[in-house]
């Protein structure tokens, strides 16, 4: 059974790297041919980039994984070839849930909140147990450590299903913007090396890579006992279609990533899912400043849908406030905030749900339960 770590011997030989101390500071990109071929693609220590094809897929691959900074590292196992499963559209779950959004390639607020919370140890290792961890989208865009924190997941995915536990990686609107092609919000080191070993962006995240794989095995929206979770949000349009979880869910595989004027041609449901208005970008529920834009639902229709569902609110990222914030009386909880700042000033990083109850969750303090920390 081989190891990438011997594959990669030769590729980091040249930069008098060891077997022991193998790295990649961004990557690797792990991509397969269909013909039982594995592209290895990765940044060097030096910076300089590496790309080798290897005849062969083994059975196993494991690589160092290394932040953007050098402070941290992390080993990850994968098998070539096998799916990710995607979790049910509706489930209901025992223990605890944390739920986090739009980490954005900030690994350092990312590890923070997470040690500071219990469910990753000193190793990087899943500490949680038999609980659930939820991300509401957005790894991707604006930070150095976008591969970082995906990689993070995949590990941190695998340890908790061994420990009866569960983590939801959900789609936002910056995965789907660079599948799509569009990298305005892109860090220029993706782009520049994306350049330099001749491959698109959005092609390294192709459907024929690991992570691609793992990024499309993700929902858009889900229940998870009685909390819908969504990127951004669920508008009248999208009751008015009567549109189910499973069938959302089903569409990542085929059309993540899809530009939009292919949207536009396909047309339907699909295009109302990826477009202004769907659960990826519709900030209805959370603001009232641009009501042409984002038409706002009415309370009622929420409270129907909530009904139907057996939940009791809808937990959303995407627009950032400066706390963890309650809408419409409750029935939404948005928990964007900006990472990086609320880590510095000791201000409210997502939301734990114990035995029920809503707690306001940080770096460096207790969780606060929710009638207490709101605002």
């Amino acid at each position: 059974m081989k190891r990438i770590a011997v594959l990669l011997v030769s590729l980091f030989a040249a930069y008098g790297v060891s077997a022991q101390e193998l790295t990649a500071v961004d990557g690797p990109y792990i991509m397969y041919d269909g013909n039982g071929g594995v592209r290895c693609i990765a940044t060097a220590p030096d910076g300089s980039s590496v790309d080798r094809v290897y005849s062969g897929v083994p059975e196993r691959l494991t690589f160092t994984v290394v932040s953007d900074n050098g402070a941290h590292r992390f080993d990850v196992t994968v098998r070539p070839g096998r799916s990710y499963m995607r979790l049910p559209s509706e489930s209901d779950v025992e223990g605890d849930i944390m739920i986090l959004s739009d980490p954005h390639g900030d690994f350092e607020s990312f590890l923070s909140v997470l040690q500071g919370n219990g469910v990753v140890g000193e190793a990087l290792e899943w500490t949680f147990g038999a609980n659930t961890l939820v991300v509401i989208g957005d790894i991707f865009d604006r930070g150095n450590d976008v591969n970082t924190i995906c990689w993070l997941m995949v590990k941190l995915r695998q340890e908790a299903e061994r420990a009866g536990g569960r983590v939801a990686f959900q789609i936002g609107n910056h995965e789907d913007l660079v599948l799509k092609g569009n990298y305005r919000y892109t860090k220029d080191k993706y782009k520049e090396f994306a350049d330099r070993v001749g491959v698109s962006l959005r092609d390294l995240y192709g459907k024929d890579s690991e992570l691609g794989r793992f990024i499309r095995s993700a929902n858009i929206v889900s229940r998870i006992n009685d909390n819908i979770v969504v990127h951004a949000g669920l508008g009248g349009e999208f009751f008015r279609r009567g549109l189910s979880f499973d069938a959302v869910n089903d569409m990542v595989g085929d059309y993540l990533g899809v530009p939009n004027d292919s949207l536009a041609v396909i047309g339907g449901d699909v295009e109302f899912v990826f477009r202004t208005v769907g659960p990826l970008w519709y900030r209805g529920m959370v603001r009232e400043d641009d009501t042409v834009k984002y038409p706002p639902v009415p309370t009622d229709v929420i409270d129907r849908m909530l009904d139907s569902l057996g939940a009791s609110r809808v937990i959303v990222g995407h627009t950032i406030f400066d706390d963890v914030t309650e809408k419409l009386g409750g029935r939404v909880v948005t928990v964007n905030v900006d990472n990086g700042k609320n880590r510095e000033k000791g201000l409210g990083r997502g939301l734990l749900i114990k035995e029920g109850r809503l707690y306001v969750v940080f770096d460096d303090k207790a969780p606060v339960l929710w009638d207490i920390a709101r605002k």
